[in-house]
């Protein structure tokens, strides 16, 4: 199962295309939650 810490990790080198910016760095995921069955939301 992921930890949140992999999953942030897994979304860093997604690039906010306006702002050029990593949508973790810009705060733009404010909470990662996981399931029993490893789902990720």
């Amino acid at each position: 199962m992921p930890t949140e810490e992999e999953i942030r990790s897994a979304l860093r080198p997604v690039i906010d295309p306006e702002i050029g910016l990593s949508v973790v760095d810009l705060g733009m995921i404010r909470q990662v939650r996981i399931d029993e069955a490893g789902r990720v939301e």
